[in-house]
């Protein structure tokens, strides 16, 4: 059974490599090969649109979503990480008896703390400034 997550991500593999960029007058999305991926059209000297001003908008938004979405995709990745082994430490008993127990103690900590660090590190750039 595939998660809602893992076929985002494989959408997100799938798609034309990034970054995306709208370019010139007719405003086409462009891959950064150069690859046309859409275009919304102008026409006549008063720049009327064909179509509607949303759609430019929207142009916008799908040429930031492919840098978007694997950043986005990075931290969900990081943040199950993370519930996950905080997860398996509250499912350990109150009281740690046996060496055994301890030594799984001591891994779920080690998984948590790895988890924090992959954590900070992929919501970093979200607090960067933007382009």
């Amino acid at each position: 059974m595939t998660t809602r997550l893992e076929a985002i991500e494989a959408r997100e593999r799938e798609a034309t490599p990034g970054p995306w960029l709208i370019e010139g007058r007719n405003h086409t999305l462009l891959s950064a090969s150069g690859r046309m991926i859409g275009q919304i059209y102008q026409r006549g000297e008063h720049n009327s649109w064909i179509g509607t001003p949303q759609d430019l908008e929207n142009m916008q938004f799908i040429a930031h979503a492919r840098a978007d979405i694997p950043l986005l995709l990075s931290i969900a990745r990081a943040v199950a990480k993370w519930v996950l082994a905080r997860q398996r430490e509250l499912a350990l008993p109150e009281h740690l008896e046996a060496d055994a127990e301890l030594d799984e103690y001591e891994s779920i900590l080690l998984e948590i703390a790895a988890a924090q660090d992959e954590m900070q590190a992929a919501i970093a750039p979200l607090l960067e400034d933007a382009d």
